[in-house]
């Protein structure tokens, strides 16, 4: 009921880790922050970094793939990668499962989990 997205109809297999997570809100969100580092900003430039990092991480670290998906340059990618591990303040690699999880919070519940101060709708 708190997801940002348009679907009314949820298979509950893809999103059973983010059901648990999103039990308590409050440590979501500093999950997310803790996690996310500067990449927990608002606006467009870390909703694109996060995007694509979401993406390359979801396709195994493809570069290929990740462009393709995209619809962007494999440069591109290859630059937000980097960019986002920037403004993370560590490599992907670094508890790459609670970055992955992060993001997937992010993706789906938006500023509920990136604000400081989000309250359910």
């Amino acid at each position: 009921m708190l997801s940002r997205t348009d679907r009314w109809l949820f298979d509950y297999a893809e999103l059973d880790v983010i059901a648990m997570l999103s039990t308590r809100l409050d440590e979501a969100r500093r999950f997310v922050h803790r996690e996310l580092g500067g990449l927990a900003g608002s606006g467009e430039p870390a909703t694109t970094l996060r995007t694509t990092l979401k993406c390359y991480l979801d396709t195994e670290r493809s570069l290929n793939a990740t462009a393709e998906l995209l619809h962007v340059a494999r440069n591109t990618v290859a630059y937000r990668i980097q960019r986002a591990e920037q403004l993370r303040g560590r490599e992907i690699k670094v508890r790459r499962m609670h970055l992955q999880v992060a993001l997937a919070l992010a993706e789906e519940f938006g500023d509920l989990v990136l604000s400081e101060q989000a309250t359910p709708r």
